[in-house]
């Protein structure tokens, strides 16, 4: 569906789903197939001044009936060396894609990570690879600022350290 408006189950193996156009009707069953799940489809790679992150990794899991046989992955760019520590899993099993950035921090870079398999309605799947030159990461300190409140008294971010914030952006059209 473009944009589902409604979902319903009608028995165990169907759902029947309605967006703006039409309604439509999915049946699942109990079919003997592997299933890919990546669960970070996009690795980043960066530059900071501790040091540099050069191997990003995330799990492979077979969330299928059937077992999942993996081929070795495939990098879109040779500054990049993509590993899986394993290739066949079972069902509920998982493995670990590892790439390695072998590049040079001086520019900024996007690749991606090829996998094949035998899931019979996700192959190949591919994970995105990003090289960043700066920014913000996790455990970072945000950047200072100063925003104003609805009477217009000037808030300022470092005012709140160690305390919990919570910044809310919307629009009212």
């Amino acid at each position: 569906p473009v944009r589902a408006m409604s979902v319903a189950a009608k028995d165990s193996s169907t759902l029947v789903v309605a967006d703006w156009a039409q309604v439509e009707t999915f049946s699942f069953h109990n079919v003997a197939n592997p299933d890919i799940e990546i669960d970070r489809p996009t690795l980043f790679f960066f530059q900071k001044i501790s040091g540099e992150q050069t191997v990003a990794s995330t799990p492979v899991r077979n969330e299928g009936t059937a077992p999942l046989i993996l081929s070795a992955p495939a990098s879109s760019s040779g500054d990049f060396l993509a590993r899986l520590d394993r290739q066949t899993l079972l069902p509920g099993e998982s493995a670990t894609l590892s790439v390695e950035y072998r590049g040079a921090f001086s520019s900024a870079k996007v690749a991606a990570v090829q996998l094949e398999s035998n899931d019979p309605d996700e192959s190949p799947v591919s994970v995105q690879l990003s090289v960043e030159m700066s920014g913000l990461h996790v455990g970072d300190f945000a950047a200072d600022f100063s925003l104003p409140d609805t009477d217009g008294l000037p808030h300022r971010l470092s005012d709140y350290r160690g305390q919990i914030v919570v910044l809310v952006f919307f629009a009212s059209w």
